[in-house]
């Protein structure tokens, strides 16, 4: 039976004895049906009838009525030596009197009943004994032929051309009943070979030998006609060893196949070992053995025979050479679990048919059909394959319907012609429960809010995303890649971009941070290498000069000494001065004193505020914890207390600063200036003065007061003694100053003393390099930091793609594509070495001046592995210290010193990306056509949806070895979860892939119409029309050819 869906799975049942199979028949006449015939054929026509015609006619009745109930589409009808079983039910098939008898109740309750069995192949299946004796029984072996093959013909050219081995040395015989009789008759007269018919003893007694067999079927008449099938239970109690497992070994290799249910035999015989001991992989069949009726059908663990081709001769032959895709025994293929799973999915056929009566242009008139595992559309150009695959791909509602070559605006819906207005489609689906999907007119619309019905892969988007490695490329892999990651681990994202970002946030925090102190460290570095400059050194030790030169000076100076007049303790007003003198004296110390207060209490109160500020950042860590905590408990409904809680006992910190915060207020109002007094009376009375004095709070007011009283009182004393008290001044500014310059006071004339400039110089000879240092080491962490944290955000990539790479290496069928998922540190080494070579004036001397130092750093960036933290972080410091040699030049060498150094350590020029290599090269390595294998790998292999894939023309720009390789491997793992659709004008994808199903399309000459005819390779006429387009194009595949032989 030649299916029009292609091949399909199917029970088989290829070992079924009939009542004239002589030995071990057990078949009993049922006295039920006996009557039946008895009261059908009347009491003389009944009577005419032999035995063996009424247990036949029950035999033929339960044989079909069985082989229906159980879904078996093939039969191996069996009899020792000869085919009179097999031509007795072949004979009564072919008289519809005969069959109208033995089926009288079942065609009364169907009336297509014999349609059903007549669509059940038969297949005539002989069992030999051989002359090869184990332990006291003969090896049996099995040979089918052809249905095709007339009965005559396998009698007349093969049984009776069979020299048999007989109890008789003198005597020769060839397999003929009359012979088998004669041979049994003389055992009997002998006293030998038991009991029974002459024929019964004749069959017990004779065998044949697997050489003579085999010499038989490769005659021209059977070749490619009949099958040598051995029986596993004989041959497993032949050792491996010595005569006897050279002896075995010829066996399988004479086979085409054994009869087996054995797991562990169906595994061998696919196996390495099996291929090295026998020099070929051993297919695999099964049948029920039945010898009576109960075990019709009957499987030992529903160990059922299933085969996937056409249900004809040539289909077992396929099966037989592509037996591991082909044949399975068990209760129910996976493939087929699969795709009842999926039915509701899976196209079943397409009409497209005219929508009127007349059209401008006879396009199309026809019904496809689809196989449900894998359909491959051939034909010469112009011969309309692409056509099927967009007007399916339109009405299934394809985002990528606008990439159609054929349903376009240049092509058959040009508006000049508006062809697609005259032609409607409908898709029917496997499933009885989905409805049909149909169009009125073509068109290349699609609705993006609606789902797709399938999915289209067709040439021109292939190579568009190929050709371009932009972002669809990367999008069509991760959304594969994120259908691998695990629910419990997906959270709320809902592409694998949000997913990367929701896993690296802590990550990404911790980096802005560590920038953060990189930023503060970098401040500090620029000032310390500002003071390490030999300028910085020499304008300090000018300095130094400068003020000791002008100590000497003023020291030189020094006012002119004047003797306190005689009359000066008889003045009141002067000893008002003196009095008032000596308290200007000590508020000028005391405010020189409370400035050192108000410096200490700034600096603790700075350190309280930085210990706060650290508190409040773990607060607001733990606050967005306990929030985000929060969320997910409401999430799933449950109580929302909170995970983290801080104690911090901060109370004597609270007063400390409290206090401290009192006295710096205190301080400050000592220390203001407020200039609240312009004028004075002029009150002499020192009561009064101090009276007004405790008016005012700060030193500066209360100097300022006293100084005011003082020039007011001078008026009221003699020449001599202002003379005196002027002197008493400049000596006290004086000997201020020089304090000031010696920097025993605040020098608040120049801000700067002796003191102050020798220990700048003294920590610039001694500490400082040390500092410097200790500060660039610690940058250097800070940037280590950083990194690490790059190499984590890397770790979560891996982690995501972690299931797809496992999916990778766990298809047999993938492993020669050598796909890895590869995350890596990435950076524009281009821009990078731009970005850098801007910040530096090359004209400068430097390792970076010139042609020569543009090389230098370009082979610098080039030679770093960017996935190795050793490797970055030694560019990193390499670039870091490049300037230290040039510390004095580091503001020409360098633009805007603190935004490079930012822009070095940050790393911010570093991206994790997750990749993938193929033949150990990277994406951009690739050319499109190895990224077309990549990018299809994906959808065949990986891809978890289940709804049909359709690929217009997948080995556009692939090599043979290519194609072979990897893509059909692919596609072979693919469709056994999705219905695949591939259109091809090479037809080499379709026998190289095992396709199911073929459609050959093709131009009719006369009216141009568009015909498609459907089949499977196994199919003859369809072995016409594949060869017929691989005329003129690439060789075909060595597969392709040994296919060809196994079935022509």
């Amino acid at each position: 039976m030649k299916c029009k869906y292609g091949s399909l799975w199917r029970k088989w049942d290829l070992h079924v004895h009939t009542p004239m199979s002589i030995l071990n028949e057990n078949y009993k006449l049922n006295s039920n049906y006996e009557e039946f015939l008895k009261s059908s054929l009347g009491e003389k026509d009944y009577n005419s009838l032999n035995n063996i015609d009424k247990k036949m006619y029950y035999f033929i009745n339960k044989l079909f009525k069985e082989a229906i109930n159980c879904e078996i589409a093939a039969i191996g009808i069996t009899d020792y030596y000869f085919i009179d079983g097999y031509k007795y039910i072949r004979e009564t098939l072919n008289n519809n009197n005969k069959l109208n008898l033995i089926f009288k109740k079942e065609i009364e309750e169907d009336t297509d009943f014999l349609k059903k069995v007549k669509s059940i192949k038969l297949f005539p299946n002989i069992e030999f004994r051989t002359s090869v004796i184990i332990e006291g029984s003969k090896l049996q072996i099995h040979v089918i032929f052809s249905d095709e093959l007339e009965c005559d013909e396998i009698e007349t050219n093969f049984i009776n051309r069979l020299e048999l081995i007989t109890p008789e040395p003198n005597n020769t015989y060839i397999l003929t009943h009359e012979n088998v009789e004669k041979i049994g008759s003389n055992a009997k007269n002998r006293g030998v070979g038991g009991n029974g018919s002459d024929l019964f003893v004749g069959i017990k007694s004779i065998s044949v030998t697997l050489e003579e067999i085999k010499k038989l079927i490769e005659d021209t008449k059977f070749k490619n006609r009949a099958i040598i099938i051995l029986a596993e239970e004989d041959q497993s109690r032949i050792s491996w060893d010595g005569q006897a497992g050279l002896e075995r070994a010829k066996y399988y290799q004479y086979s085409d196949a054994i009869f087996t249910s054995n797991s562990s035999t169906i595994k061998w015989c696919s196996s390495k070992d099996c291929q090295e001991t026998i020099e070929k992989k051993l297919p695999y069949l099964w049948g029920s053995d039945a010898h009576e009726y109960d075990k019709m059908f009957s499987f030992v663990n529903n160990r059922f025979l299933w085969i996937k081709s056409d249900v004809t001769f040539r289909g077992l032959l396929y099966a037989l050479y592509r037996f591991e895709n082909r044949i399975f025994i068990g209760n129910e293929p996976e493939e087929l679990k699969n795709f009842k799973a999926r039915k509701y999915y899976t196209i079943k056929e397409i009409d497209i048919l005219p929508n009127k009566e007349k059209v401008s242009k006879k396009w199309f008139d026809t019904t496809i059909k689809f196989n449900p595992f894998m359909t491959t559309i051939i034909g010469n150009k112009g011969s309309g394959k692409s056509a099927v695959s967009d007007i399916v791909a339109y009405l299934s509602n394809s985002h990528k319907i606008s990439n159609a070559s054929f349903l376009n605006r240049k092509r058959f819906l040009d508006k000049k012609t508006n062809y697609g207005n005259d032609f409607m489609a409908t898709i029917k689906f496997y499933s009885d429960d989905r409805a049909s999907i149909t169009k009125e007119k073509l068109s290349d619309n699609f609705e993006l809010s609606q789902p797709e019905h399938v999915k289209y892969l067709p040439q021109s988007y292939i190579e568009d995303i190929c050709n371009n490695l932009g972002d669809k490329f990367q999008k069509e892999i991760d959304r594969t890649i994120f259908s691998y990651v695990s629910m419990k681990d997906k959270v709320d994202a809902t592409t694998i971009q949000e997913l990367s970002e929701i896993k690296t946030k802590t990550i990404d925090e911790e980096i802005h941070i560590l920038q953060i102190e990189l930023k503060n460290i970098n401040e500090i570095i620029i000032n310390l290498e500002n003071k390490s400059t030999s300028i910085y050194r020499k304008q300090k030790i000018n300095q130094l000069s400068l003020l000791k030169e002008k100590r000497e000076n003023h020291i030189k100076q020094k006012p002119k000494e004047i003797i306190e007049p005689l009359d000066i303790e008889n003045s009141y007003e002067s000893n008002l001065i003196l009095n008032l003198n000596e308290k200007i004296e000590y508020f000028k110390e005391e405010r020189i004193k409370k400035i050192h207060d108000l410096e200490r209490i700034n600096q603790q109160l700075q350190k309280i505020n930085n210990i706060q500020r650290d508190l409040q950042n773990i607060l607001d860590i733990s606050e967005q914890i306990n929030q985000n905590y929060a969320d997910f408990m409401s999430s799933i409904g449950r109580n929302n207390n909170e995970i983290v809680t801080i104690t911090i006992k901060d109370n004597l910190l609270k007063n400390i600063f409290l206090e401290l915060n009192e006295q710096q207020q205190q301080l400050n109002n000592l220390l203001g200036d407020n200039n609240l007094h312009n004028q004075i009376n002029k009150e002499y009375d020192i009561d009064m003065i101090e009276e007004k004095l405790n008016e005012y709070i700060s030193y500066s007011d209360k100097i300022r007061y006293l100084m005011m009283v003082v020039a007011s009182l001078e008026d009221s004393i003699s020449a001599e003694q202002q003379e005196y008290f002027v002197y008493k001044k400049e000596l006290e500014l004086w000997e201020n100053y020089l304090l000031m310059l010696d920097g025993e006071i605040p020098n608040e004339i120049d801000n700067i003393s002796i003191k102050s400039v020798e220990k700048e110089l003294k920590y610039i000879n001694e500490s400082l390099a040390n500092e410097l240092e200790e500060k660039r080491k610690k940058r250097i962490d800070i940037v280590g930091e950083i990194l690490k944290r790059i190499h984590l955000k890397r770790k979560v990539f891996e982690e995501i793609y972690s299931p797809v790479q496992i999916k990778i290496e766990s298809i047999e069928a993938l492993r020669n594509s050598d796909i890895k998922f590869v995350s890596s540190i990435v950076v524009n080494e281009r821009n990078l070495l731009e970005n850098i070579l801007s910040y530096i004036d090359l004209r400068l001397d430097s390792k970076f001046r010139g042609d020569k130092g543009t090389v230098f750093l370009r082979d610098l960036i080039e030679s770093t592995d960017f996935n190795n933290y050793d490797s970055v972080m030694n560019l990193i410091k390499i670039i870091y210290s490049a300037f230290d040699e040039n510390i004095d030049d580091l503001d020409r060498l360098l633009k805007k010193r603190e935004e490079f150094n930012y822009m070095i350590g940050n790393l911010d020029y570093l991206d994790v990306k997750f990749t993938i290599n193929a033949d150990d090269k990277s994406l951009n390595e690739l050319s499109p056509g190895e990224r077309g294998i990549v990018l299809l790998i994906f959808y065949l292999a990986l891809e978890k949806e289940n709804i049909p894939l359709i690929i217009d023309q997948p080995e556009d720009n692939l090599d043979n070895q290519s194609i072979y390789s990897k893509l059909v491997p692919a596609i072979i793992e693919a469709k056994k979860n999705r219905q695949i659709i591939i259109v091809t004008h090479n037809p080499n994808i379709a026998v190289a892939c095992d396709s199911e199903g073929v459609i050959y399309c093709h131009k009719n000459s006369d009216d141009k119409l568009l015909e498609y005819v459907i089949g499977s390779i196994e199919n003859i006429d369809m072995n016409d029309h594949i060869v017929d387009v691989l005329e003129g194009t690439v060789p075909a595949f060595n597969i392709r050819r040994n296919s060809y032989n196994k079935i022509e």
